[in-house]
């Protein structure tokens, strides 16, 4: 059989328009906005699909949930809110600043985690399970819950999602009722208006009296890391499991609470592309230069740090003060930080 090739122009699908057509209308300002973008700063193909896939997930879940306690002759059929997803993104309602920082670190965490993995010859560990009949019952506690919250943040198919409970109360209800306004325009056009925005907020209010962000995923981790850190088990074979399974979801945890600062702070250092950066954090985390040069050698490359292993030599090069200062900076309110540097008075690397 002979190939057939691509068509060097075919009709567009029917009831869509041809991608150059809207070019002066609103396609234009999303191509020059994407244009102008800085190229490092651009997102992989593969942090949009995992990122969309999460998304995706998520609002469906949401609606779902919702949905359920509306009247029946209310719910379309076969709903798969595919088009309610599109709906809320070009109306801006899911630019999210919390839920865009979650699906990027989600996004990244699964990446390093599955090539670390792959370069391993694909020999998965949980590193959180043998912590569950630690003999220490805070330890232990701790790991279960964590436990717990990582396997209902994988489907069946053992792919990553994220849940309402991994937002903040009001990141959650800003989501929430954005998907119930969405959802008002799906009802059919013989629902009374006054009727369906009733139920759709009082669903919506429902939802919301439901959500924990105690069950966080990254609430979870973060009690894990803070037991372990008051026994003193943070130990360099710890951290060293952790970079080999390229888990930095779990290291970012376990470093931050070392060094006692957020660990989406730690999480944005890591994966900074910035050697010194990295380098920096990791001494006020009090890591050792074996476990330093464990992370540059395995995963330095996957969170994208140039020439990782010739950087080593600038592991020791700043002194106790200075990584005071910047552990201090790291330490204060981000509000209070944002207006420091807007007075020119901080700056979180300074001796960077």
């Amino acid at each position: 059989m002979t190939p057939e090739e691509w068509p060097i122009w075919a009709p567009p699908p029917k009831g869509s328009m041809h991608p150059a057509l809207p070019a002066g209308a609103d396609r234009l300002t999303t191509v020059r906005q994407d244009f102008f973008l800085e190229p490092d700063f651009r997102l992989k193909e593969q942090q949009i699909a995992t990122m969309t896939a999460l998304l995706h997930r998520l609002v469906s879940d949401v609606a779902t949930e919702i949905q359920a306690v509306l009247p029946r002759d209310w719910l379309p059929a076969n709903e798969d809110h595919e088009g309610l997803v599109q709906r809320l993104k070009r109306a801006g309602l899911l630019d999210i600043t919390e839920l865009v920082e979650l699906l990027l670190r989600r996004a990244d965490e699964e990446r390093v985690q599955s090539a670390a993995q792959l370069r391993d010859g694909g020999r998965a560990r949980n590193l959180v399970q043998p912590l569950v009949a630690d003999p220490q019952p805070e330890i232990a506690a701790a790991a279960m819950a964590a436990l717990i919250a990582r396997g209902r943040r994988r489907d069946r198919y053992g792919r990553a999602v994220i849940e309402l409970d991994d937002l903040s109360a009001k990141a959650a209800a800003e989501l929430v009722f954005a998907i119930a306004a969405g959802l008002r325009e799906r009802l059919p056009v013989t629902v009374d208006a006054a009727s369906a925005e009733r139920q759709l907020g009082s669903a919506a209010t429902e939802r919301l009296g439901s959500h924990d962000d105690s069950r966080a995923l990254d609430a979870s981790t973060a009690r894990l890391a803070d037991a372990l850190r008051h026994a003193a088990r943070i130990t360099d074979s710890l951290l060293d499991d952790a970079i080999q399974q390229g888990d930095i979801g779990l290291l970012s945890h376990l470093l931050a609470a070392r060094a006692r600062v957020d660990h989406r702070l730690i999480f944005q250092e890591l994966t900074s592309c910035q050697n010194r950066r990295v380098l920096m954090l990791l001494r006020i985390a009090g890591v050792s230069r074996s476990v330093a040069a464990t992370f540059l050698a395995q995963i330095g490359d996957l969170v994208g740090l140039p020439s990782a292993a010739a950087s080593l030599e600038h592991f020791e090069s700043w002194s106790d003060e200075q990584l005071h200062g910047v552990r201090t900076w790291w330490q204060l309110d981000d509000g209070f930080q944002r207006a420091l540097s807007k007075l020119g008075n901080g700056n979180g690397h300074r001796a960077a």
